[in-house]
């Protein structure tokens, strides 16, 4: 490939790419595994071949993420389903390989290329913005009709339901996406035109149905406001914020029950809870079933606490047709919860106790040891207050999602966090080396 084909296709990657990122995680957020495969691809065919060896680069976060894979691996000594276990380490490696190469080509822009970049991120934030807006407010009307241009939307309740459900990860995706956005947005237009475009956008993700996206976001605002105005301890209590989470989640379910519930609330049966509405905080009925799920994640965790489960077994600890009852009643012994389903379905739905249960406190350690080195890294020397908001938002967003929603392996979601830092890494960190020489 002659060089000005590699630099085309290198700006048509940067100029398309957030907002292709955008508009399939509303439609096929699924496909976003594919789209990071694909950006894999062209990287390594914009690249000249004699640069390849600077896309694996390595530093310690890549080590501490390397060593993580190969613990996993050998978890399989351990793992309740050893071969499961190794099949489900190689997607791992894949997902760490485009990591490693789309961070290391991100720190290598040129100036034409950031603004590339800059062009597409406020083009796909328009109109992805405007779409999911449109999806969210209109039943998913645009879905509807793209289903029925080929034959495969029927109209019924439950579709219409089903398709709607769906868009919960398009938001999730937009909360996530939000952060790049300000960036951009708040550098290119004046702040009278900037503040109601990015309050539009924190909108949008308010109309979800799903709350996880809006409490993540809120976070991630909060703690940017306080890193910016109170640098030092505000890096300091993120950062012990952050440890104390990890370290006390084995243990934090347990409470949180206790506050929740009345103090006769108990198991009747080994898989019934009975409780009535005397708690001391009062919780969203929605709430109890992740509570549930947390609290049996908690008891396993704590027969291995050591080296865990093994990689990926989760779904391995119940068998099928294993259920937990869980019933609520209000103070006139009315029924206003009743949730009956598997102790872990499919995962814990908060990464940090999956790996505690999975992993034990060694796989523990490697999150913290990582998460304390991203956190560092934020706060490099040359970084401008603008790129630490953002670089501590995009955080403390995942970090919050990773709390409430999701499994740890899921694979679009991997690659749907890859993706939003590589998007960042390419705002900031060229700049950064900009500002050295």
């Amino acid at each position: 490939m002659s060089k000005q084909s590699r630099k085309l296709l290198r700006l048509y990657l940067l100029y398309t790419g957030p907002f292709l990122f955008f508009l399939t995680s509303i439609f096929i957020y699924k496909g976003i595994i594919i789209l990071l495969a694909l950006t894999g691809i062209i990287i390594f065919i914009s690249t000249k071949p004699s640069k390849w060896t600077e896309l694996f680069s390595l530093n310690i976060v890549w080590y501490i993420i390397a060593l993580f894979i190969v613990f996993s691996a050998i978890s399989s000594l351990w793992s309740l389903t050893p071969v499961n276990t190794i099949y489900k380490v190689l997607p791992l490696i894949a997902m760490a390989f485009l990591a490693l190469i789309a961070v290391n080509f991100a720190m290598s822009l040129a100036d034409n290329e950031i603004r590339a970049l800059n062009l597409g991120i406020i083009y796909g934030g328009f109109l992805g913005f405007s779409i999911l807006a449109i999806e969210l407010i209109g039943q998913a009307y645009i879905t509807q009709i793209l289903r029925a241009s080929v034959g495969k939307f029927s109209g019924t309740p439950e579709e219409i339901y089903h398709i709607k459900n769906m868009l919960n990860s398009g938001v999730v995706i937009a909360s996530l996406f939000f952060w790049p956005w300000l960036f951009v947005v708040w550098e290119k237009f004046k702040y009278y035109i900037s503040i109601p475009i990015i309050t539009c956008s924190a909108l949008v993700i308010l109309l979800g149905a799903n709350d996880a996206p809006f409490f993540a976001l809120t976070a991630g605002l909060i703690s940017s406001a306080i890193i910016v105005l109170m640098p030092k301890l505000g890096r300091g209590f993120l950062t012990i914020f952050v440890l104390i989470v990890i370290f006390i989640a084995p243990i934090a379910p347990k409470y949180l029950f206790s506050l929740a519930d009345s103090d006769k609330g108990g198991f009747v049966t080994p898989s019934t809870f009975i409780t009535f509405d005397k708690g001391i905080i009062p919780i969203p009925n929605a709430w109890y079933h992740r509570l549930t799920v947390w609290k049996v994640t908690s008891e396993k965790i704590e027969q291995k606490p050591f080296l865990g489960y093994g990689y990926d077994t989760s779904r391995a600890l119940y068998k099928k047709g294993d259920e937990v009852r869980y019933q609520r009643y209000d103070k006139s012994g009315n029924l206003i919860v009743g949730i009956i389903s598997e102790p872990i379905p499919l995962h814990p739905h908060n990464v940090v106790l999956q790996i505690w249960l999975e992993l034990g406190i060694a796989g523990s350690i490697f999150l913290a040891t990582l998460l304390f080195f991203l956190i560092k890294s934020i706060f490099g020397e040359n970084l401008t207050k603008r790129d630490r908001f953002a670089g501590i938002g995009i955080l403390v967003t995942i970090f919050s999602i990773n709390l409430i929603s999701y499994g740890a392996w899921q694979n679009w979601w991997l690659g749907t966090q890859i993706i939003v830092i590589f998007i960042f890494t390419c705002l900031v960190f060229n700049q950064a080396k900009k500002a050295v020489h």
